[in-house]
């Protein structure tokens, strides 16, 4: 059972007891708002942990850095045969 939950059983056990004082709602309820706000601003804070992270791994992507290092360069078969004729005219210089 959440924290929730059991804050709402005892609004509920509140208003069933006639021997409560008429203010106990109001300091359950007071109480269950506060943490509903923390909750909300943990649930903000992990959603922006979260788009963080897939921000950088997006960021490694793009850059050619996986998370287990560099990605080969691919070459196409004219490319390699290229840099191979630049090589061998620049030898003869």
């Amino acid at each position: 059972m959440t924290e929730l939950e059991k804050k709402a059983d005892e609004i509920q056990e509140a208003r069933k007891d006639p021997n409560a004082p008429e203010d106990a709602d109001e300091g359950i309820q007071s109480e269950t708002n506060e943490e509903v706000k923390q909750l909300n601003a943990d649930t903000e804070r992990i959603k922006k942990a979260i788009a963080e992270n897939e921000n950088a791994k997006a960021r490694q992507t793009l850059a050619g850095v996986a998370e287990a290092g560099q990605t080969p360069v691919v070459k196409t078969q004219d490319e390699v045969d290229q840099e191979a004729a630049d090589r061998m005219i620049n030898a003869f210089k």
